[in-house]
């Protein structure tokens, strides 16, 4: 019996096989399932309980001084998953800080360090993402452009860079003097740049910078203001002038996505692409904006069919009852007359993407808004002019929940990611019509619901993976591979809501659809259960959206 034959022998001995996988790390695991289908199968059936510090974005971090620091043994030492849960070929991202001492601070000694990254990065071909975090002062930051011209790599595709000074006072990041135009002809594939600007006003050196990369055939240019510290009002206002730093991008017919939890005001959004063109309108890769008035959400959305390239989209409809109920007889007539409420923008092939999420605007508290939906609740002890006004408000978030359907309703079927936040209800109805839809839908996240039916779930029919951060009792399809239930911090809840999380958690390893858990700790909690290991790296991956969109809507 030659070696291959007698492992198979092993495999095929469930009680055996358990008992040696015992002693497996998670990372051994991993990479067995990884190894054939064989592997795959004997491993699933497998019990197993994990806890991961970090499991959003795997990458290792290279700080360089001197150009004697951009060694491969320097970078395994500052991994981000010293745990050993997964092996180097996993990590997509390198982040590497760049802080040169003064006397490296010369073009040639600059020069020096690209150079040297550059090969150091072509031993990694995994690698696909490079965040690049000089700390320059304003005088020297032009040396950044020395290091990045002198990388010569075929595999990076997204570059994160910025300049960053540490002040006692404060953290500023700066854009860089960049005016060679072939400084990023050694990135054969890069697709997308991720700056950082101080505002949204632009500058002459950003001019500078988007020029540069404008050059650059079929590129992304992602404005990330998450370190923004001034008012988000100055973003709306910044649309109406001419010097916006989005509208410079989209003249340049550069691809434009902008994150940082910036969600346009609708009014102000509608002014500012009505002085778009409908070339400047199809290089718009990502759009969030919020509305107050169904006639709001009507006006802006006649715009997103000519967003031809649009990847992203989120919804914020602050629900003010006052204003719904102005534009009740509106509707009416507009429903009377069949008239179309919303354009089709089905043919957005590029949208996997779309972000809905509700705010309330009302005179009483949160707490009555959720007992509202609460099955058998009696509201007959507040005052007359209270449940009145319960009544009013019930009936205005049915309407805006029904026209946020109708315009999904016009949205490509391609759409894989849905995320919902602040719902009062989630119902079999309603995920009837979101799996006709989207009937590829793969992802949904699920934040702040407060009630729902328990068997809704049950129509998607190729639902993949998970996640909720609502104390509600779900079924699970059978389709699903990986499924979280989510917390924001266990330290902060009461002790009745840790009880309800763990009971709920304790519900869900009945229904014996996982066999596997693990406890995950990082910008979130949660327990994540799944059978196989690659469905548990899937699910990862979509952890980022997952944090820009809890950001937004804490």
């Amino acid at each position: 019996m030659n070696d291959n034959t007698y492992f198979f022998t092993i495999l095929n001995q469930s009680h055996l096989w358990k008992t040696i996988s015992k002693y497996f790390s998670f990372n051994d695991y991993s990479n067995f399932s990884l190894t054939c289908k064989e592997y795959l199968k004997a491993l699933s059936c497998i019990k197993r309980n994990d806890n991961i510090t970090n499991l959003k974005n795997y990458y290792s971090t290279l700080f360089i001084r001197t150009p004697d620091d951009i060694i491969l043994s320097k970078l395994f030492e500052n991994i981000c998953f010293k745990e050993g849960y997964v092996n180097i070929n996993d990590q997509k991202k390198v982040e590497c800080i760049i802080m040169p001492t003064q006397i490296y601070l010369t073009k040639k000694n600059m020069s020096i360090i690209g150079k040297k990254l550059g090969r150091l990065l072509n031993t990694l071909p995994h690698i696909q993402e490079l965040s690049i975090k000089f700390e320059l002062s304003p005088q020297f930051n032009i040396l950044a452009g020395c290091v990045l011209k002198e990388i010569s790599n075929n595999s990076i595709v997204t570059l994160d860079i910025h300049n960053f000074e540490e002040t006692f006072e404060c953290n500023k990041v700066y854009t860089f003097l960049i005016c060679e135009s072939q400084i990023f002809n050694g990135f054969k594939n890069l697709r997308k740049i991720i700056i950082h600007p101080s505002e949204p006003i632009i500058h002459d050196i950003d001019k500078h910078f988007i020029d540069v990369v404008s050059k650059i055939p079929g590129i992304t240019i992602e404005t990330n203001f998450y370190k923004f510290d001034g008012e988000v009002s100055a973003f709306d206002r910044c649309l109406q002038k001419e010097n916006c730093i989005f509208t410079y991008i989209l003249k340049k017919k550069v691809f434009l996505m902008i994150t940082g939890g910036i969600y346009f005001n609708a009014f102000k959004l509608k002014s500012w692409l009505n002085n778009l063109d409908e070339s400047d309108l199809s290089f718009i890769a990502s759009l969030h904006f919020k509305v107050s008035s169904i006639g709001t959400l009507h006006e802006t959305s006649k715009f997103l069919p000519k967003m031809i390239n649009l990847q992203r989209l989120g919804i914020q409809f602050i629900v003010n009852h006052f204003t719904i109920q102005v534009e009740l007889k509106f509707l009416e007539k507009i429903r009377k007359s069949k008239k179309i409420l919303y354009e089709s923008f089905k043919h957005l092939r590029k949208l996997k993407k779309i972000e809905i999420s509700f705010n309330f605007v009302t005179n009483f508290d949160r707490k009555i808004i959720e007992n509202i939906f609460l099955e058998d609740m009696n509201f007959s002890n507040y005052q007359k002019s209270i449940q009145d006004e319960i009544q009013i408000f019930t009936m205005c978030t049915k309407i805006c929940l029904e026209e946020v359907l109708c315009f999904l309703n016009e949205a490509p079927d391609c759409v894989e990611k849905l995320y919902f936040s602040n719902m009062l209800e989630f119902t079999c109805e309603m995920t009837s019509r979101l799996n006709d839809y989207f009937p590829n839908l793969e992802f949904l996240f699920l934040n702040k619901i407060t009630k729902s039916d328990k068997k809704c779930l049950k129509n998607f029919k190729k639902l993949k993976f998970f996640v909720s951060s609502c104390m509600i009792d779900l079924e699970l399809p059978q389709t699903i591979e990986a499924f979280m239930l989510s917390i924001n911090n266990t330290f902060y809840m009461r002790k009745n809501e840790k009880e309800k999380y763990f009971q709920l958690c304790d519900g869900y390893r009945k229904l014996n659809q996982f066999t596997k858990e693990c406890y995950l700790t990082d910008s979130f909690e949660g327990i994540i259960m799944y059978n196989y290991f690659h469905s548990l790296y899937a699910i990862r991956n979509h952890f980022i959206c997952m944090l820009d969109y809890t950001f937004i809507n804490t």
